[in-house]
C-alpha cells in the first residue's frame, strides 16, 4: 500500500512541511467546488469537513501560536464567515448559489496561501544563516589557528624546528577529514529527510547543547589551560623521545596535529548542521566560504607574516558573536518544536514581533521562545561572572595568611 501511494501522490504532497498541509487541503477544496457545480451538496460538506480535519492536524496550532488573527480569519471561512463573506458551512447547508460559494472559496484559498507564505517565512532569511555560518566558522578557524600557532611557536630552535612538519601534516591531515565528515553527515541527513522538521528539532536541540557547554568551558578556561596544556605536555614528550609506544616520534607528532584541530573541524561540521536543515547546502557553503577566507586571511598573517595578532580580544568578540548565534538557534529551534508538537504554543498577548526579527534573532511572540531564549542568555552570562568570581578567589587566595600567623 505504502509503495502505491508513494507512486501515485506527488513527490511535493510526501514531503512534511506547511506547503504540503496546504496543498492538501486545497485539493479537497476543489472537491467541495466541484460537488456544488454538480448540485450534490452532501458531498460538499463531507469534503469541507475533510479539508476542516486537515486544517486543525496540520498548520492550525501554529497559526494560532505565531498568527491568530490569520487562524481565527480562516476558521471563520470554513463555519460562519467572517463579515465579508458567508462561511461554507452556512452556504453548505442552505445550499447557497455556486456563485456564492465560489467566492467563499476563493477567500478561503488566498487565506491559506497567506498563511502558507507566512508559516514559511517564519525561517531564519538567507542572509542571517550565511553569517551565523561564518560566524562559526571563522571562530572555530581562529581557534584551531590559535592551536597551531602555540605548538609551532615553541619548537623554535633549529633543532626542534624538524617537527614541526608532522605536526603541520596532522593539521592538513585533520582539515581533510573534517571535509569528510561534513560530507558523512549530509549524507546522513539526506537519509533521514523523511523525519522532516522533527529531524531538524533533534540536531538542533544537539547543536545547542554542545554550543552551550563549549561557552561554558570558555569561559572557566578549562579549554586555554587543561586542553592546551595537554597538548604542549604530549608534544614535550614526543620531541623529548619520551613516549614508549609502538609508532614512531613522527608518526606521533602527526596524531597530535590532526586531533588539536580535528577537533574543531568536528564541532564546526556539528553546529552547521542544524542550518543545513533549516536553510539547505548552498546557503550554509556561502557562510562557510566567507568564514573560511576569514581563516586564511588570519593564518596567512600569523605564520606567513609572523605578526602576533591580538587573539585574546578577538576570541573574546568572536565569543560575543557566537553568543548571539546561540540565542538565534534556540529560539529559532523552539519555533521549529512547537510546529511539530513538542512543546505548547502560549502567544504573548498584545505583543507584535515583526517578521524580520523573527528571521534574523529567531524572536517569536510566544512565552516558550522568549523564556528559553532568557534562560540561554543568563546561562551564558552566568558562567562569564562564575568564571570571574572564582578567578578573582583564585587571585586573593594565595595572599590570605592561616588564622593566628603573623607577618
Amino acid at each position: 500500500i505504502n509503495t502505491r501511494l508513494t507512486t501515485l501522490l506527488p513527490t511535493e504532497w510526501q514531503q512534511v512541511n506547511n506547503d504540503s498541509d496546504v496543498d492538501v487541503i486545497l485539493s479537497v477544496l476543489e472537491q467541495v467546488e466541484m460537488a456544488v457545480k454538480q448540485n450534490q451538496y452532501p458531498q460538499a460538506e463531507s469534503a469541507r469537513l475533510e479539508a476542516y480535519a486537515l486544517l486543525e492536524l496540520g498548520i492550525e496550532q501554529r497559526l494560532r501560536g505565531f498568527a491568530p488573527d490569520k487562524a481565527i480569519n480562516i476558521e471563520s471561512l470554513f463555519w460562519q464567515g467572517n463579515g465579508e463573506h458567508q462561511g461554507l458551512a452556512v452556504l453548505l447547508g442552505t445550499d447557497a448559489p455556486f456563485t456564492e460559494v465560489k467566492a467563499t472559496l476563493s477567500s478561503l484559498r488566498a487565506a491559506l496561501v497567506d498563511a502558507r507564505d507566512f508559516l514559511g517565512a517564519a525561517k531564519s532569511a538567507p542572509e542571517a544563516v550565511v553569517g551565523n555560518a561564518a560566524v562559526i566558522v571563522f571562530r572555530e578557524g581562529l581557534e584551531a589557528v590559535l592551536i597551531l600557532a602555540s605548538l609551532l611557536a615553541s619548537l623554535r630552535t633549529v633543532e626542534d624546528r624538524r617537527f614541526r612538519r608532522p605536526i603541520v601534516i596532522g593539521a592538513a591531515l585533520a582539515l581533510l577529514a573534517s571535509a569528510i565528515t561534513w560530507w558523512l553527515a549530509n549524507q546522513l541527513l539526506l537519509s533521514l529527510m523523511q523525519y522532516g522538521e522533527k529531524l531538524e528539532a533533534i540536531v538542533s536541540l544537539i547543536a545547542i547543547g554542545v554550543l552551550l557547554v563549549i561557552t561554558n568551558w570558555f569561559f572557566h578556561k578549562v579549554y586555554w589551560t587543561g586542553w592546551m596544556a595537554g597538548f604542549h605536555a604530549r608534544k614535550r614528550k614526543l620531541v623529548g623521545g619520551m613516549v614508549v609506544i609502538a609508532i614512531s616520534q613522527s608518526m606521533g607528532l602527526v596524531i597530535l596535529g590532526f586531533t588539536s584541530i580535528y577537533r574543531e573541524g568536528f564541532e564546526t561540521v556539528l553546529f552547521l548542521q542544524s542550518l543545513v536543515l533549516e536553510a539547505g547546502v548552498s546557503i550554509v557553503l556561502q557562510g562557510v566560504v566567507l568564514g573560511l577566507v576569514g581563516v586564511a586571511i588570519i593564518g596567512a598573517i600569523t605564520f606567513a607574516l609572523q605578526v602576533r595578532l591580538p587573539y585574546k580580544k578577538m576570541l573574546i568578540v568572536t565569543g560575543v558573536m557566537i553568543g548571539f548565534v546561540l540565542l538565534t538557534m534556540v529560539g529559532h529551534t523552539v519555533h521549529v518544536m512547537q510546529a511539530v508538537g513538542w512543546l505548547p504554543i502560549t502567544p504573548i498577548s498584545n505583543l507584535n514581533i515583526p517578521f524580520w526579527m523573527g528571521q534574523w534573532f529567531g524572536l517569536f511572540a510566544t512565552w516558550q521562545g522568549i523564556i528559553l531564549q532568557f534562560v540561554a542568555g543568563a546561562f551564558v552570562i552566568g558562567s562569564y561572572f562564575l568564571a570571574e568570581h572564582q578567578t578573582r578567589n583564585r587571585r586573593t587566595r594565595p595572599n590570605e595568611q592561616p588564622a593566628g600567623q603573623t607577618a
